[in-house]
């Protein structure tokens, strides 16, 4: 929550920037749970599998609990899955947007080519009934982005370890084929396609997890960069004094951007305002300096000791661009992944397995909404209140949501989680009865603000100015919406009446 808080500066998605913070209409909710945990009830939330650090990992961790049941009952009915993975090639300058568009070419093609779907076709020989195709990428600075496929094919019958060789040889050989068209250059033989038949036991069902879904991203650091070491972090890497390039080809994964971004964006900022106060004193003194007329030397040193901080300000401004460099990488993810989908599925595989499950799938953005079944409203609160509140201190959620579980544990349930809420709430500078209060009031004084309605352009006439033009003037409400008709019922004219507005009650006025 904190780092989604920390990220709304630097995001290029105005759905991730009020994310956690914009009520969805009226109040929200500050909810608990019978074993003391806090939540929020009537925010928006992005549903971003790529980008927000909130929506991700729980987006990913229930596609993980979906694609676990499915692999279980599908090994259970006596069938095999087999894990591929489809890498291209990439080189420093290449950009994200470029590649993803190349890479799912590339994958569609394959998926739609008579090799693959042809009566005597690849699916057809090794009994593939579909597939779930997942992308992923990494970064490194020698390299630039590293786009790749994972795919689960899911097969009629137990693949062995022979198969699964055969069957990466003949998948090379279309995909570097279609690589290569698409102009994303030749994979490597090594590389390029990697096929290995997953294992139907429970530690296999976690491997076949983390391959296609990724539940967590994971730093990855240079094997070279030994313990103890000095290391040197220049523009968010780390590397190695004794071996640079061996840093620069670090591969690491998008949230790993994401938080060298923020790191790089605080210590910039943190040193632009220290050069401020610096300049702030250079005039002070320099001001000072000018009142002592019996001074002669003292104005030309204060003159040069502002144009010193006035450079040294001017640098930190250029830095402030140049060095942002994890910044503007974060922003090209956002721009490039955004409008794909992270998991998809393909062939008849689907229909099966809901068959053997009986597992319901919702879209991203319902389970980045839903919220724990058995949850309680502890209070409500002003909605355009506590987002303003929520926006001017970064992590005041995270605070909030803490001290409802911290207040239910050591203040003895329910009333020590409302006094630690209270005590939060208070310090903010919020009232409570006005700002936020019970959720539900007896007397109806502080009852939930209605939800506010999309505006409307004013209307000129009501229907009563409608009735009562028709009684001075003879003119029905339905001429006013068919002027054609009006004009042959006046001239004497037949009008067919079939398809007419139908005539509405008229009360004439007293």
């Amino acid at each position: 929550m904190r780092q989604l808080d920390d990220s709304r500066d630097i995001t290029t998605l105005p759905s991730m920037g009020n994310c956690g913070v914009k009520p969805i209409a009226g109040d929200i909710t500050i909810t608990y749970t019978p074993d003391g945990a806090g939540g929020f009830g009537g925010l928006f939330k992005c549903g971003s599998v790529w980008s927000c650090p909130e929506c991700s990992p729980k987006i990913r961790a229930q596609r993980a609990i979906e694609v676990e049941r499915y692999a279980a009952a599908w090994f259970k009915a006596g069938h095999g899955i087999v894990m591929a993975t489809f890498t291209t090639r990439h080189w420093k300058g290449a950009r994200l947007a470029t590649q993803m568009e190349r890479t799912m070419l590339a994958w569609r093609k394959l998926q739609q080519s008579r090799w693959w779907k042809g009566p005597k076709g690849f699916r057809a020989r090794y009994g593939v009934v579909g597939f779930a195709r997942a992308v992923e990428m990494t970064h490194s600075w020698a390299n630039s982005w590293h786009t790749h496929i994972h795919s689960v094919l899911w097969t009629e019958k137990p693949i062995n370890a022979e198969t699964a060789r055969a069957m990466e040889a003949e998948l090379y050989g279309q995909w570097a084929a279609l690589a290569k068209k698409v102009k994303l250059g030749t994979p490597s033989r090594k590389h390029g396609v990697k096929v290995d038949p997953a294992r139907a036991t429970r530690k296999g069902y976690g491997d076949l997890v983390k391959y296609l879904v990724k539940v967590q991203d994971k730093d990855v650091t240079p094997k070279q960069i030994e313990k103890g070491k000095p290391v040197e972090k220049s523009l968010g890497n780390e590397l190695l004094r004794g071996d640079m390039k061996a840093g620069q080809r670090a591969g690491r994964a998008p949230f790993e951007i994401l938080r060298r971004a923020l790191d790089d964006s605080k210590n910039v900022r943190r040193e632009l305002r220290r050069a401020a106060r610096a300049l702030s004193r250079a005039l002070g003194d320099a001001d000072r300096a000018a009142l002592k007329a019996d001074d002669q030397q003292a104005p030309p040193q204060a003159l040069a000791r502002i144009e010193a901080a006035q450079q040294h300000h001017d640098e930190l401004k250029k830095r402030l661009v140049s060095e942002f460099a994890e910044v503007e990488l974060w922003r090209e993810y956002e721009r490039g992944t955004k409008g794909h989908l992270m998991l998809t599925w393909g062939g008849e595989i689907k229909a099966r397995l809901a068959e053997l499950t009986d597992t319901t799938e919702e879209t991203d953005q319902a389970v980045a909404e839903a919220e724990a079944p058995e949850r309680l409203d502890m209070y409500r609160a002003n909605g355009l209140t506590m987002a303003r509140a929520f926006r001017a201190v970064p992590g005041r959620r995270g605070r909030l949501k803490a001290a409802v579980q911290v207040g239910w544990q050591e203040g003895g349930g329910l009333p020590g989680a409302r006094a630690a809420v209270t005590e939060l709430l208070t310090g903010w500078g919020l009232q409570p009865g006005v700002d936020w209060y019970e959720p539900t009031d007896a007397d109806g004084t502080h009852m939930p603000t209605p939800a506010r309605t999309p505006k409307r352009r004013a209307s000129t006439a009501t229907v009563a100015d409608l009735d009562a033009t028709q009684h001075l003037l003879g003119i029905a409400p339905r001429d006013w919406v068919l002027p054609e008709r009006a004009a042959r019922r006046a001239a004497g004219l037949p009008v067919c009446e079939q398809i007419a507005l139908a005539p509405r009650p008229v009360t004439q006025p007293s």
